[in-house]
């Protein structure tokens, strides 16, 4: 899923046999994953789950009889938690000197890019280069790299954007230029 909460839809049914008087305890936990889990109420059914990081999650619903502990009964639930990609988009560490008037200008362009690996399949991340705005032509060589150039045709001022994609969530950033 990609998002931080899920809403856990657990269903309790009881035979009705022993003392009517006695509630179930039901109780959620996190049997292992990545990060951090915090449930709304631990102790309902349904209940809503926030993860503090992405990856593979199980859950786990327990629900247990007060008068006899050995009357038991639980489910496991896997969760899967995808981030969207973390991306940084700017200009590469190299010298550039511009005389006045000079025409097609390149400029190198770096991404950084970072994701939890998931949704697998496909499991990776891919980036592609635009031109978000600008007086005149150019071309991103090659448009889907984290290390491009950028060839500009005419002076003035540019907005690069990149985003990273990994099939199920996306995020861009942007680099004047």
């Amino acid at each position: 899923l990609p998002t931080n909460s899920v809403a856990l839809g657990g269903m309790v049914t009881d035979t009705g046999l022993g003392n009517p008087a006695d509630a179930l305890n039901i109780r959620w936990e996190k049997i292992n994953g990545p990060g951090t889990v915090a449930f709304a109420d631990a102790a309902r059914a349904q209940t809503t789950a926030t993860f503090g990081a992405g990856g593979l999650y199980g859950l786990q619903l327990t629900v247990r009889n007060p008068d006899n502990p050995q009357l038991a009964a639980a489910v496991f639930v896997p969760v899967t938690i995808n981030r969207a990609p973390v991306v940084s988009a700017g200009l590469a560490p190299a010298p550039l000197l511009l005389k006045a008037g000079q025409a097609n200008v390149t400029v190198w362009l770096d991404a950084t890019v970072s994701d939890d690996g998931l949704p697998d399949p496909p499991g990776a991340t891919t980036l592609k280069w635009t031109k978000k705005s600008g007086p005149g032509n150019m071309v991103i060589s090659p448009d889907n790299a984290d290390y491009v150039q950028a060839l500009f045709t005419r002076k003035g001022k540019y907005i690069l954007e990149v985003v990273a994609d990994d099939g199920a969530a996306k995020t861009a950033d942007t680099v004047t230029v």
